[in-house]
């Protein structure tokens, strides 16, 4: 999948491997619960259901998220590609959290 492959290069590991765990442990349970991982979680499942949907012919008028589902619905509008969500979701990591940091970060990558 494009996303993971993206993800990879910020994370240094495999997010899928972390969404399917082939190995259960409570180290490997715990990663999912982290927000380091359950964002870019959710970005992936959100991301690859949309994409079924349209392989199906089903074609979106709007688009519409809550959360991370915002930023791929924005996405699939086209106001971003995937690479600049995935910089601009690590670069807000490195402030405080929150829509602050979000727009503070997409401020400074000139959004």
């Amino acid at each position: 999948m494009i996303v993971a492959a993206i993800l990879r290069a910020y994370m240094n590991e495999d997010i899928l491997e972390v969404i399917y765990q082939k190995i259960q442990t409570r180290k490997s349970e715990g990663k999912i619960n982290n927000t380091y991982y359950t964002q870019p979680a959710m970005f992936v499942i959100e991301y690859a259901m949309a994409k079924l949907w349209m392989s199906w012919g089903v074609r979106p008028t709007a688009f519409i998220g809550h959360s991370i589902g915002e930023f791929v619905a924005a996405h699939l509008a086209g106001v971003f590609s995937l690479e600049r969500w995935v910089e601009i979701n690590f670069y807000a990591r490195t402030y405080d959290g929150g829509i602050a940091s979000w727009q503070y970060a997409c401020s400074a990558r000139r959004l």
